[in-house]
């Protein structure tokens, strides 16, 4: 339909580079093009422009902009890239939570403030982590599991999948270190590979095996001929819930979009549950009395 196209045409510019275009384009109608926020998001990171792009959508949201599909918000959040800068991840949580539709300003507020602070918590460890890598003595990290170096990868299983073939790592690092679900960082090691760092995520911890997260590398590692490195990240799936779970109470019960509405209203809690989570003050007790 129209909204695919529209996405597909955000999705192109932002690839491409045209980061400030992109988001011009997505602002103009959000709901039409809310299938490219993802992208857009992960673009803006890498080209170092994301504070302009949220400036974009704050205007958009303040003059009233057709409504971002709530599915898209979601999975635009569940991909925040790990090199995002807390603050700007935050704000642009903030911003495109009031691009959405919500039941009551209460709803909205609800869901802004808690996800603002899930970004917040989530990209303030990655940063944390990544000045760890660049600082700290590899074998330490090594010992601990949090790091495997000499990497060389081999295919996996699947086509999107890569099995680690060989590398230098701590014996004991199935018992703590990379789990499934993680985030990880890779990089090349001892060599120079034009990419610096790309996230990934631990499908499968013995063997270690590993799957692009948002970016792809422009040739696939297995042409490369250095060995790489890989570095836990984050813990992505305690972050993705937490997204998961205010969203569910916050979000309203029916949408259309992708939001796979049968699912999300068995799991929902009761109306006066959620009324009360969300409210604060009078609401609240409104809730709780009736």
């Amino acid at each position: 339909g129209g909204g695919g196209a529209a996405s597909r045409a955000v999705k192109h510019r932002a690839l491409d580079g045209d980061v400030h275009g992109a988001a011009e384009m997505f602002c103009r109608d959000p709901h039409r093009t809310g299938g490219a926020l993802k992208e857009l998001l992960e673009a803006a990171v890498h080209k170092q422009a994301l504070g302009t792009v949220v400036r974009l959508m704050a205007s958009s949201a303040a003059g009233g902009c057709s409504p971002l599909p709530h599915g898209n918000l979601r999975d635009a959040l569940w991909a925040m890239p790990v090199e995002t800068n807390p603050r700007d991840g935050a704000d642009f949580a903030e911003v495109a939570s009031r691009m959405c539709e919500w039941d009551t300003k209460e709803h909205c507020l609800y869901f802004a403030t808690r996800a603002r602070q899930g970004v917040l918590e989530f990209l303030t460890e990655c940063c944390e982590t990544l000045r760890k890598i660049r600082s700290e003595e590899p074998q330490r990290r090594v010992q601990a599991g949090l790091t495997q170096m000499s990497v060389l990868f081999v295919q996996g299983d699947k086509a999107s999948e890569l099995k680690v073939g060989q590398s230098q790592a701590s014996m004991e690092s199935d018992r703590r270190g990379m789990m499934k679900g993680d985030s990880v960082g890779v990089s090349a090691h001892g060599w120079s590979w034009s990419e610096g760092l790309l996230e990934a995520e631990v499908v499968m911890e013995r063997p270690l095996i590993i799957k692009w997260s948002a970016r792809h590398p422009r040739r696939s590692v297995l042409q490369e001929t250095g060995p790489f490195r890989i570095d836990k990240l984050a813990n992505r799936q305690q972050y993705s819930r937490v997204i998961f779970s205010v969203h569910l109470l916050a979000a309203p019960a029916r949408q259309g979009g992708h939001n796979e509405a049968g699912r999300k209203v068995k799991q929902r809690p009761s109306p006066l549950v959620i009324q009360a989570v969300v409210a604060s003050g009078e609401a609240a007790k409104a809730a709780a009395e009736s």
